[in-house]
């Protein structure tokens, strides 16, 4: 049996390996080369956002907490009461109302109703015959949309009156944002 001639006029086997080791590590090193450049480049973009971060502070004049000015007892009180209104602003009113309203029965009186803005929490003061009457409206309050966490705070029967019961409601209102 015959061979078959070997026809290949290129560089001989091992030559060929070399130059193939020669282009992968010519490739590896563009590679690397190329990782290198991207790393540079982004901390080169990470320093200059922070300067650019700190000009901006700088300019626009933010300060800290520990920057601010003391008040006088005046100006002090000046602000509790600024702030006391803006709460008070805040309360969602007609929700919170439109709420309690739709859960009122007949057989349950409102005395009071106080929200407080500052936990997004409403207190409701009643007086009802009785101790079914109360969890019919702590449980029409739940059912409302606008309410939730609704809890009986305290409740106690008047010493002089046998068939009233005054509770203490407490509820959060959801924040319409």
């Amino acid at each position: 049996m015959r061979r078959a001639p070997n026809l290949d006029f290129a560089l001989d086997r091992a030559a060929r390996r070399q130059w193939r080791n020669v282009l992968l590590g010519i490739m590896g090193l563009t590679f690397g080369l190329q990782i290198g450049i991207a790393a540079w480049r982004w901390q080169s973009l990470q320093t200059t956002r922070e300067a650019l971060v700190s000009h901006q502070r700088q300019q626009t004049g933010k300060r800290t907490r520990s920057d601010a000015a003391e008040l006088s007892p005046d100006q002090l009180k000046a602000a509790v009461a600024v702030q006391a209104m803006l709460n008070s602003l805040a309360v969602p009113w007609e929700t919170l109302l439109r709420a309690i309203e739709a859960a009122h029965t007949q057989r349950i009186l409102i005395d009071a109703v106080q929200p407080h803005a500052e936990d997004g929490s409403v207190t409701i003061n009643v007086k009802c015959a009785d101790f079914d009457a109360l969890a019919e409206f702590m449980k029409r309050l739940t059912q409302q949309g606008e309410l939730s966490d609704v809890t009986l705070v305290s409740e106690a029967r008047p010493e002089n009156a046998t068939n009233s019961l005054q509770a203490m409601i407490s509820a959060k209102w959801r924040s319409t944002k």
